[in-house]
């Protein structure tokens, strides 16, 4: 769910329409960034998971590093080579090409989001910072674990609330500070406390207590922060200091609706879930993401779309963002099980 609201996001929002059906349209896929909060909540969810039942805080032993680097770096190298090495062979030099050539370091050593503000910038990978904020953590959390989960989530959610809060303060830039790795650790410490919470009786006995109050009043903060700017934009001071932990403890009180409610939104929930296109989709997430936006960007080129291209339909833009949806999700497919065939020499974690 978090990649389907990302990739209606990166795809959706080229289009400007100046009507109130355009605007409305606009407004929710302008927000689907919010489904960063999410990935980096159940990556935060399933590397302590994976740490906590193993009964070791190595990540070796554990299996973390298999798991969370060996099924997603192949992907991501091979397409680093066929963008950064085999494609600027082929094309005429240019902007593009000049770019590859002077910031690919930060890609192929994924510290894209730690890399100076200002440069980085490659068309059509800027989606990748979410991952060079991942690599870290990756890395780290085995270590900090080792104080306790609990203590380690706490901390990491307030270095992540004082990290945004210090940078605005200065006057840096809310963007700069919304594609900042620290800005985003409230998620994976939420995420954690989760991990921690689901193997616990008593913690699940408060949470089924607490969630409906929990719920309903990041609802009603996140619908405050809506009409006060306006929208829930990244570029927005107020929802990139304080929005993001909301949607945090949003997405937080909707996961535990999965294990606690008895609602019938609640089976609702549970049986979307469970649907084999959402299934599907969640098996190839990782690579609908990592492909999606280079797709998106070679056919607004090609379509010589601008940045201010002329008034576009609602169904248009809607129809575009789900096409690449589609587009990237059968390509994805199209890669596994071409990897499964032995017609791509991809390395094995990515054939499993």
């Amino acid at each position: 769910m978090a990649v389907i609201a990302v990739v209606l996001h990166n795809t959706g929002t080229f289009f400007h329409d100046h009507r109130l059906p355009g605007i409305v349209v606009a407004t929710i896929l302008d927000a689907g960034w919010v489904g960063v909060s999410l990935l980096l909540l159940v990556a935060g969810f399933f590397a302590t998971g994976l740490l906590l039942d193993s009964a070791t805080s190595s990540g070796f032993k554990s299996g973390l590093y298999a798991k969370g680097l060996g099924r997603t770096l192949p992907l991501y190298y091979v397409t680093l080579l066929v963008a950064f090495v085999a494609l600027p062979k082929l094309l005429e030099p240019g902007a593009w090409t000049e770019s590859v050539a002077s910031e690919q370091f930060w890609y192929w050593t994924l510290l894209k989001s730690w890399a100076p503000s200002g440069g980085a910038q490659i068309t059509g990978f800027e989606h990748t910072w979410v991952l060079s904020i991942g690599w870290p953590m990756l890395l780290a959390w085995p270590v900090l674990l080792r104080i306790g989960a609990s203590r380690a989530a706490v901390f990491a959610a307030l270095v992540s609330m004082a990290w945004r809060a210090g940078m605005l303060a200065t006057g840096t830039l809310p963007s700069t500070v919304f594609h900042s790795g620290l800005s985003w650790l409230d998620a994976v410490g939420v995420g954690t406390l989760l991990a921690v919470a689901v193997r616990s009786t008593d913690a699940l006995e408060w949470i089924e207590r607490w969630r409906p109050v929990a719920l309903g009043g990041t609802t009603l903060a996140l619908v405050a922060i809506v009409l006060l700017e306006r929208g829930f934009s990244a570029g927005d001071g107020i929802v990139v200091g304080v929005g993001t932990s909301v949607v945090v403890l949003w997405f937080g009180s909707l996961i535990a609706s999965t294990w606690v409610g008895r609602t019938p939104a609640d089976d609702l929930l549970r049986r979307l879930l469970r649907m084999g296109w959402v299934q599907t989709l969640g098996k190839h997430a990782f690579a609908i993401y990592l492909l999606h936006f280079p797709l998106h960007r070679a056919l607004a080129a090609v379509l010589q779309v601008g940045a201010e291209p002329p008034v576009a339909d609602v169904a248009v833009r809607l129809a575009y963002a789900v096409s690449m949806l589609g587009a990237s999700t059968l390509l994805a497919v199209g890669l596994r099980r071409a990897s499964h065939r032995g017609r791509l020499l991809l390395p094995g974690p990515f054939a499993q």
